[in-house]
């Protein structure tokens, strides 16, 4: 029986394994086409949603679920309804929204945290090394030769810089955990190689959003720590005060800022996106243009977005990741988003035990904020980030009601 119940473990742990790094969008796209990467998704989710049901039968009303998390997913999938492409939009919401919350819900109430950041750990070190040996190997693949600015930048596995520098921030902050729980060199070692991959993608965005997020985590930390309210409150006040004179002197000595980072003034053209996203998502606010609909090829909307920028490049996303969702289920949608968000946030900084945990569940919802701010992860379809919110989300609340329950 013991043999039997390990081989199962160990062909999960290796489902789980994949599903993580095909997760990571357009990875491996030199020898996965999209419709075979979507077909091997679907069948490792098929299998983990039938595990599920099992777990739900066995527990009945003592299983964990998150009732915010389902109302997105369902928001998402009628929007398909309004969505100018139904059937691809209904395809997406079911795999990509839909399909990894049931995995995150499975994979939490079936196993410890960190037995599933150690197979997060994997995943990232084969995406790591991976990226080494596409880019040495074969430069025409893991160097960016094309994209505007990006000349011989690395990309590794990726099709772009930005993908590479994203995923290679949040293993580092899943690596960073580990080794600081365990001190293995192993993890030492990974730690380095997340770091210069990012430092070679030329991505000072993803430098930047991790040094925030340790930052912000740290002073969240040290408050919340605090019993005393008037101190608690005083001190919240002062950090206010600081926030707001950085922002004073951001705005003074901008131009300043973005020569050291290498940036312009529009954010690599971001604000030009941003200017003609938000222009045509006021003629659908409350539900938006459906899941998917804004940036169908050849759409009314894709192509005004692409008209309205300085550049040949085409673009299928907002790079923010919060008016994407505007655009996708509207203003009820980002509500309920951030509904979660808070939810999320109440509980970590509830929680009196699983120090670490703590830590790494508030680097991660910082991390997972300021980045899409630039970028679009929050809903995005084929991208791991927002089946690692959900399981955060998730696990958060198990282990407030652990404490809760003790």
């Amino acid at each position: 029986m013991n043999i039997k119940w390990n081989i199962i473990r160990v062909f999960e742990y290796s489902l789980i394994l994949i599903y993580i790094i095909l997760l990571n969008r357009d990875s491996y796209y030199f020898i996965l086409s999209g419709v075979s990467r979507d077909i091997i998704i679907f069948f490792i989710s098929f299998y983990f949603i039938w595990r599920l049901i099992f777990i739900i039968l066995k527990k009945g009303k003592k299983k964990l679920w998150s009732k915010q998390i389902f109302l997105i997913c369902s928001l998402v999938f009628l929007s398909s309804m309004w969505s100018p492409d139904i059937v691809g939009s209904l395809k997406k919401a079911i795999l990509y929204i839909f399909m990894p919350y049931a995995f995150s819900l499975y994979i939490v109430n079936k196993y410890p945290t960190k037995k599933i950041l150690n197979i997060t750990f994997f995943a990232g070190l084969v995406i790591s090394i991976s990226s080494y040996i596409v880019t040495i190997m074969f430069p025409e693949v893991g160097i960016m030769t094309q994209a505007f600015k990006s000349m011989n930048l690395w990309r590794g596995v990726y099709t772009h810089k930005n993908l590479l520098s994203a995923a290679s921030c949040f293993y580092l902050i899943i690596t960073l955990y580990l080794y600081f729980d365990s001190k293995n060199k192993l993890y030492l070692i990974t730690i380095f190689l997340h770091i210069i991959l990012i430092l070679l993608s030329g991505s000072s965005t993803g430098i930047i959003v991790l040094i925030l997020s340790i930052v912000f985590t740290s002073i969240i930390i040290i408050i919340s720590k605090i019993k005393n309210y008037k101190i608690r409150l005083g001190i919240t006040t002062l950090f206010s005060f600081t926030m707001l004179l950085l922002i004073v002197f951001f705005v003074k000595y901008i131009n300043l800022i973005s020569e050291i980072f290498g940036k312009d003034l529009t954010f690599s053209g971001r604000t030009y996106i941003w200017a003609a996203v938000l222009e045509l998502i006021k003629e659908h606010l409350i539900f938006g243009y459906g899941y998917g609909g804004f940036w169908i090829n050849g759409s009314f909307t894709l192509n005004y977005v692409n008209s309205n920028t300085p550049w040949n490049d085409i673009h299928q996303q907002s790079h923010n990741g919060f008016l994407d969702v505007v655009s996708n289920v509207g203003i009820v949608g980002l509500m309920l988003i951030i509904l979660t968000i808070i939810t999320y946030l109440f509980r970590v900084i509830k929680m009196a035990n699983h120090h670490n945990l703590k830590i790494l569940s508030l680097i991660f919802l910082i991390f997972f904020i300021i980045y899409n701010l630039q970028e679009s992860f929050l809903i995005e379809q084929n991208f791991f980030m927002w089946m690692f919110y959900t399981y955060f989300y998730l696990n958060t609340k198990k282990l407030y009601n652990q404490e809760v329950m003790e």
